[in-house]
């Protein structure tokens, strides 16, 4: 399984306990300090390799049947081009019938979740000390991500309003997508219920 954006590995190693084998890409070279500093502490770390890479321009030799993007992880690309180049790194790792899950949050107006800024602050000040109160999330419209995944060659398959798969509407503050190939067998993503 691939995690693109993986802020300080949270998902990576819960994905880990639960069984997978994880390799976390996060482009903020503090943030990946803090996951790797958090590694002797957490249950199935030995099956997560941690990598500092830019999302966009990472290339592997590896293909995965599930790639995910948590925590409005593609949030953070400043343009649609940026936006398009980090779902052409997901194309290019995925198997052809392999599954992208991702989330973005849907209003710009919202406070993040929980993590939100106190993750993005190292991430700032790496980037030239820009304060917590500047951070600009990138909110992309669904017709942005439905037209990016098509110039990559995938789809959005399904489309949620939250992560207990209620069906997306307009006015919901985040969009969890589910995605692949637009050919071939549909996948079906399972949302462990907590």
């Amino acid at each position: 399984m691939l995690v693109l954006g993986s802020a300080d590995g949270r998902v990576a190693f819960a994905l880990a306990a639960r069984g997978h084998r994880v390799l976390a890409v996060e482009p903020s070279a503090r943030m990946h300090a803090a996951a790797d500093e958090k590694r002797p502490g957490e249950p199935g770390a030995a099956e997560v390799r941690l990598l500092n890479a830019d999302l966009r321009s990472v290339r592997l030799d590896e293909k995965f049947a599930l790639v995910v993007a948590p925590q409005n992880a593609l949030g953070l690309m400043a343009t649609v081009d940026d936006f398009e180049a980090a779902l052409t790194t997901v194309r290019l790792h995925l198997t052809p019938t392999g599954v992208f899950a991702f989330d973005l949050r849907s209003d710009a107006d919202t406070d993040p979740p929980p993590l939100g800024r106190p993750a993005f602050t190292a991430h700032l000040r790496e980037r030239g000390g820009l304060s917590a109160r500047r951070l600009r999330r990138r909110v992309f419209t669904p017709a942005e991500v439905d037209g990016v995944l098509a110039r990559t060659g995938l789809v959005a398959r399904e489309r949620y309003g939250d992560f207990l798969s209620r069906p997306w509407e307009d006015t919901d503050e985040m969009q969890v997508v589910v995605a692949g190939a637009p050919v071939g067998p549909r996948p079906t993503l399972l949302v462990p219920h907590h």
